[in-house]
């Protein structure tokens, strides 16, 4: 945990660790050996250890029956209930072949589509064909007209119909409606952590992202974030500046494995 000097610690530090299951055992074991106090629940004072997909649905469930009405925000449209999440990449194939729009068979593909939403429409909370073919696309690598965009946006809407129907959200859209819901809690409500921790920062998409800047308040020492860039899972920069995480002249490279050759052998057999 990074505390600044001469800062005192309070009793209520909920880190997120976005790591696999796996990996929390053994945070567990190291902050154990440090005297560090855990947090059985989300809220609760000492440290959480929560994969960030947990930590959006722990929000959720803290959320009650509000959680639809921010989703509202999400989707321009009003769900019932989340019955069940799915993973990002589920339900793309299904929505291209309903819809089956005149667009060049390159980008009739699950990933094309996946990508567009996770990068474009979620965190730009696009709700319109109208938003979507009149937003700046820098950097996406595909050239659409406005015609192509009103088409895309015909199997996002799809898409969105087809879970909503079935109660579904994904794992990035159940982030997006937590962020949301945060952002409506009233000004005088607490935050629920006062230092959060990423680890595998690379994996993460924009939801993410905003999802972990609603939940501390902005302040020193609020976010600290371990990524390996060239292990990109997504493929995709995310400028972290236009979620509200400034790092600028705030980054350092790590030159010392954190690992020790005895421990690399003892994990390779």
């Amino acid at each position: 945990m990074d505390v600044a000097p001469g800062e005192p610690r309070r009793s209520n530090h909920p880190d997120h660790l976005h790591e696999g299951p796996r990996g929390q055992p053994a945070a567990r074991s190291r902050a154990a050996r440090s005297g560090i106090i855990f947090a059985a629940e989300f809220g609760e004072p000492g440290v959480l250890v929560r994969g960030v997909d947990a930590l959006a649905a722990s929000v959720k469930d803290a959320a009650r029956a509000s959680f639809v009405g921010a989703a509202s925000i999400v989707f321009g449209a009003a769900i019932e209930q989340v019955k069940s999440v799915h993973a990002n990449r589920d339900g793309w194939r299904e929505a291209i072949d309903d819809v089956a729009p005149d667009l060049p068979d390159a980008l009739l593909t699950p990933t094309f589509f996946e990508a567009v939403y996770l990068q474009v429409v979620l965190p730009n909370v696009m709700t319109t064909a109208e938003q979507y073919a009149t937003t700046l696309r820098r950097g996406r690598g595909v050239a659409l007209d406005r015609a192509k965009r009103v088409l895309v946006w015909s199997v996002i809407e799809h898409y969105r119909k087809r879970a909503r129907l079935c109660g579904q959200v994904s794992f990035a859209e159940l982030a997006e409606i937590s962020a949301a819901w945060l952002r409506e809690r009233p000004e005088g409500d607490a935050p629920f952590a006062d230092h959060i921790l990423i680890d595998e920062g690379q994996d993460l998409v924009p939801s993410h992202w905003r999802l972990i800047r609603t939940l501390v308040t902005p302040a020193a020492n609020d976010v600290f974030i371990a990524e390996e860039t060239h292990q990109r899972t997504y493929g995709q920069h995310v400028v972290l500046s236009r979620y509200g995480l400034k790092i600028t002249g705030r980054l350092c490279r790590l030159t010392l494995n954190y690992r020790t050759t005895e421990e690399n052998l003892r994990f390779a057999m």
